[in-house]
């Protein structure tokens, strides 16, 4: 808590309003906007056309017909999910997160090109954090199929899968384009203090002020002998 910053009268700020003057200062760009949108999009199309049908395994008339996104299809269906079915089916949801960060960070390449640094800077930061939003939609709902799948009907009956790895290794993933992308981009400036803010503005601008202040004396003085 001692390096949260202070007010004018020398109070350290809250928590609360030191995230609130973060969101202030950062500035929503069209890219964040389209790519939130875009995610939350592909999230239902995730859920309701690769995970739902995963449940079809477990009967022995129907099929599971999904991409495998190595460029392959899975086509399975009367089986236990567990052994080499599971784990290709985690296989397969940790590349699809790889994809869809590398998909993300190329897509920042291309609408963010002419984006002045600060926006570039801020559009990434808001990529990172989508991603990750994203990521963490993703594993859950990959964890809830999983443990439906094995439980078969009751999914309180298994534990949870530990997807750990896999959550580990996207977000790793991010934060090594993160700072790839960061180091193609200019320096950032050094935060300057409030105070320190108005002490430079009334240096540069001390002239006028001292002669608005021999302006108002003058006033006054004539005033006074006029009236």
């Amino acid at each position: 808590m001692s390096d949260l910053p202070q007010d004018l009268h020398g109070k350290r700020l809250s928590p609360c309003l030191v995230c609130l003057a973060e969101l202030m200062a950062h500035e929503i760009t069209p890219f964040e906007l389209s790519l939130v949108h875009e995610l939350d999009d592909d999230y239902i199309r995730m859920t309701n056309g690769w995970f739902f049908k995963w449940y079809n395994i477990n009967s022995t008339n129907r099929t599971v017909d999904v991409e495998d996104f190595f460029g392959g299809h899975f086509h399975v269906g009367g089986i236990v999910f567990q052994g080499q079915i599971q784990e290709l089916y985690w296989r397969s949801v940790g590349k699809h997160l790889l994809d869809r960060v590398h998909a993300g960070f190329q897509r920042w390449e291309t609408e963010c090109a002419t984006y002045p640094p600060h926006l570039k800077r801020c559009a990434l930061d808001a990529l990172d954090n989508a991603l990750k939003r994203y990521i963490a939609q993703i594993m859950q709902k990959g964890v809830e199929t999983d443990r439906a799948l094995r439980g078969i009907g009751d999914p309180h009956s298994v534990p949870e899968y530990n997807s750990t790895g896999q959550h580990s290794r996207a977000n790793v993933e991010i934060l090594r384009l993160k700072q790839a992308h960061e180091a193609l981009l200019p320096s950032k400036p050094p935060k300057v203090s409030v105070i320190k803010q108005i002490e430079e503005h009334f240096t540069k601008w001390r002239g006028v002020y001292a002669g608005i202040g021999l302006l108002i004396g003058a006033l006054g003085l004539a005033a006074k002998f006029l009236f």
